[in-house]
C-alpha cells in the first residue's frame, strides 16, 4: 500500500514537473493557461490556393526511324524512351552487346530476328556511326 501511495505521488509530481518545463520552454514569460499569440494586424498572409511551376519539356516518346517500332516494343516494356534516348551515343558494337546483354541476362523479349533490326534503331539515333545502307 505504500509502496502505490508513494508511485502515485511519484507519478503526479514527474507530470507536474513536465508541465512546468514545457511551460517554461514554450515561453517563460507565459502565464498558465494562455492560448498562442494572436497573429499581429500588419502581418502578411500568405496566398491559399493551388501553386503551379512549368516543367521542362522532355521528349517522352521514340524519334522516328526504321526500326522504332520494333524497338519500342521490345524494349520500351522494361525502358521508357526518355531511358533510352538518354543513352550516350555508343559504336555498333557496343549497341549489339547491350541488345544481346538484354536478351541473354534480363530475358529481354526480343527475338533472334529482331535484333539486327533494333541495332539499327539504336544506331541511328544513339549511335557514333551511320547506319548501313538499305
Amino acid at each position: 500500500m505504500n509502496r502505490l501511495i508513494s508511485m502515485m505521488l511519484g507519478g503526479t509530481l514527474l507530470l507536474g514537473v513536465a508541465l512546468g518545463a514545457s511551460l517554461a520552454i514554450a515561453k517563460p514569460d507565459a502565464k498558465p493557461g494562455a492560448g498562442p499569440p494572436a497573429p499581429s494586424a500588419n502581418a502578411s498572409a500568405a496566398p491559399v490556393g493551388p501553386k503551379s511551376i512549368q516543367l521542362p519539356a522532355i521528349a517522352s516518346e521514340l524519334p522516328p526511324g526504321p526500326g522504332r517500332e520494333t524497338a519500342a516494343v521490345a524494349c520500351v516494356i522494361c525502358h521508357s524512351p526518355r531511358y533510352i534516348t538518354g543513352q550516350p551515343a555508343f559504336g555498333r558494337a557496343v549497341w549489339v552487346a547491350e541488345v544481346d546483354k538484354m536478351r541473354k541476362v534480363y530475358g529481354a523479349p526480343i527475338q533472334e530476328a529482331q535484333v539486327a533490326e533494333i541495332v539499327d534503331y539504336l544506331v541511328a539515333i544513339r549511335g557514333t556511326e551511320a547506319p548501313p545502307a538499305p
